[in-house]
């Protein structure tokens, strides 16, 4: 792997690890306990998270847009109207146990690495078209943002959780 995928693979890992470090030990107590900034459950919350890498086949689905230099694709959310999101992903998880939950972030964790794996450092620097006049961003800004910025939100509302309890 180059340089800056590399880097990018690293900091994606290591939230991840400290992800699993934080809730591996939770007691059933802890991990019915609504987190502080989402209100959810600390297991839905990990559950969002690790769904997060795939949603539904839609990350993968963006590179591969990306690097083709075409538009992003829609997301799930959008081809789904007719239900909340969230609401949604929510009862999904409360159907998971802890260890099927952990074992959905480490298998979309793994599934994401392989797809860092493919790519070169210049493909980072790729733009996805925009047609809404945002200014576009660069494959690595993106996958900063879905990847590592929104786990790391999310870990610091588990951290300051389970530090409460």
């Amino acid at each position: 792997m180059q340089q800056r995928v590399q880097d990018l693979a690293t900091r994606f890992a290591q939230v991840n690890e400290a992800i699993r470090h934080l809730v591996e030990p939770c007691t059933e107590t802890q991990w019915q306990t609504p987190c502080v900034a989402e209100g959810w459950a600390v297991g839905v919350t990990v559950y969002h998270i690790a769904a997060g890498y795939d949603q539904e086949g839609w990350v993968a689905a963006l590179i591969r847009a990306v690097l083709a230099g075409q538009d992003r694709p829609p997301h799930p959310a959008d081809l789904h109207p007719e239900r909340d999101n969230t609401a949604w992903q929510a009862q999904q998880a409360a159907a998971c146990t802890p260890e099927e939950t952990l074992g959905l972030l480490q298998h979309n964790e793994a599934a994401v690495l392989q797809l860092m794996e493919g790519l070169q450092d210049e493909d980072l620097d790729k733009v996805a078209p925009t047609s809404s006049g945002r200014p576009p961003k660069s494959l690595q800004t993106i996958l900063e943002h879905i990847l590592i910025n929104h786990a790391h939100e999310h870990l610091i509302s588990l951290q300051a959780t389970l530090e409460a309890r």
